[in-house]
């Protein structure tokens, strides 16, 4: 009855944890660019902030340990996103990072982000890249879950504030820390891409093993 006691503890405490902090997930996909008509795998970051707390800032790292790392606009640092049509030719499929707010503004409220690049800077090198490391900070006060921009477009949790393209089949991993005013301190997210999840892995190895078997029986 203890250990049930515990574990039943155990478990809203971690609940309490989660519910409590920001929280950062990654997609995946593979997008072609209309404007030079390359394809990239493209991954997504999208941030939902704590609850209460504001947005104040946040360092990515993509790692690729296979494949690279492309940026074909090197000038779209935070790429200003068309609110009403995400398509390839509105020159979306690009390396960039956004603030809450310059996701939201489109420059028409100059809520640009600021940024510090710790490896990689568009301005005095080109792709391809192995790594991406930026540090995005914000420059505007007031956010929360739904933000509405010059345009009266309203945005809401989970934003899209990052957007990382590497070549196709790349392998690697990103690690995304999130700080707003109800998490001071930053949570790291980590996530890998262009391998198959654990649970991909574990199902690929007991096909494997049932076809061992398979062919032993025959």
């Amino acid at each position: 009855m203890f250990r049930n006691a515990t574990f039943a503890l155990l478990a809203v405490l971690a609940g309490a944890a989660v519910s409590s902090a920001s929280l950062v997930t990654m997609q995946q996909s593979n997008q072609t660019r209309a404007l030079n008509s390359v394809n990239y795998d493209v991954l997504d970051f999208f941030y939902t902030p704590t609850p209460g707390g504001e947005f104040t800032n946040y360092r990515l790292n993509v790692t690729a340990t296979t494949g690279s790392i492309q940026d074909p606009a090197k000038a779209q640092r935070d790429r200003q996103l068309n609110s009403t049509a995400e398509t390839a030719s509105s020159g979306n499929i690009d390396t960039y990072m956004n603030t809450v707010w310059s996701m939201a503004s489109k420059e028409s409220d100059g809520n640009v982000a600021s940024y510090n690049f710790n490896v990689y800077n568009p301005s005095t090198q080109s792709p391809p890249q192995p790594i991406i490391d930026w540090s995005v900070f914000d420059t505007a006060t007031g956010d929360g879950p739904s933000v509405t921009n010059a345009d009266l477009t309203t945005f809401t949790a989970p934003y899209r504030l990052a957007r990382v393209l590497v070549t196709p089949g790349a392998v690697g991993t990103a690690v995304f820390t999130a700080f707003d005013t109800g998490n001071v301190a930053g949570t790291p997210f980590a996530f890998t891409f262009g391998v198959p999840e654990p649970a991909s892995l574990s199902l690929l190895g007991l096909a494997m093993v049932g076809m061992c078997g398979f062919i032993r029986r025959r």
